[in-house]
């Protein structure tokens, strides 16, 4: 929690947004009310097949209520969060969807509650299953446990698809920029590429962004906390002396 005085200071100096690691901006939010943070043993989570939309709060609010007030025998309010990406081991995205439960303005930590059973779980499923995205065809609650947060991933650009041959040189050479830049032994550095999606630059050129995930002895690595730009510009040199691959590189 930020105190106001805090805030106050950091404000006339210019000191609320500053620029993090590989040039992310961050930002210092201007919070000092307990009532507009919670603590993450208080947060319940559904994993889904695709983005909540803001449209559809006012459905899944009253389909999460209904079945908790029926589990504590009283009546609760839901305050839903924001819907995260995430990847799943094959790669296929998800969204994880967070929120937490409060009766007369009280909020609820989830080792105080009893969980949900199977029974109460497959219900809150249908409801679900019953609301229309936008996006088309309806929202459906994902069972799969091993999830990687989307926003951990380290992004490689190419001015095209990279082909399905080409993806183990590429993953072997970025084990080896990554050992070059840390002093890791290459043998305790794990790459996953988890998927390539078709994206705009800011000049309207089509590239392709190669998403991958990075661990070192068996631990992630998260992108938004180490400097990985280096070892960017070192593995595209490597990868442009790469015949298949080096005329695909983009400049992103």
């Amino acid at each position: 929690m930020t105190h106001p005085m805090n805030v106050t200071i950091l404000k006339t100096l210019g000191l609320l947004t500053f620029t993090g690691i590989n040039g992310i901006k961050n930002i210092i939010l201007d919070t000092h009310s307990q009532e507009t943070v919670v603590a993450t043993q208080s947060v319940h989570t559904l994993v889904l097949d695709k983005p909540l939309a803001i449209t559809n709060e006012a459905e899944f609010r009253p389909a999460i209520q209904k079945v908790w007030s029926s589990v504590l025998g009283e009546e609760v309010t839901v305050i839903l969060g924001p819907s995260k990406e995430y990847i799943m081991q094959h790669g296929k995205p998800v969204w994880k969807l967070e929120y937490f439960l409060q009766i007369n303005a009280t909020t609820l930590k989830t080792n105080m509650i009893p969980r949900l059973n199977s029974s109460q779980k497959l219900s809150l499923d249908q409801m679900i299953a019953t609301v229309s995205s936008p996006r088309g065809g309806k929202y459906a609650v994902i069972k799969e446990q091993s999830l990687r947060e989307y926003a951990m991933h380290f992004p490689l650009y190419f001015t095209s698809k990279v082909a399905q041959k080409d993806m183990a040189k590429i993953k072997e050479e970025i084990r080896k920029a990554w050992s070059n830049s840390t002093g890791e032994n290459v043998s305790n550095i794990a790459v996953d590429i988890t998927s390539q999606k078709e994206m705009l630059d800011q000049h309207g050129r089509s590239v392709w962004k190669l998403a991958y995930f990075l661990k070192k002895d068996g631990k992630p690595v998260d992108s938004r906390v180490i400097e990985f730009r280096n070892v960017t510009k070192v593995l595209k040199l490597k990868l442009s002396q790469l015949n298949d691959i080096r005329d695909w590189l983009s400049t992103c």
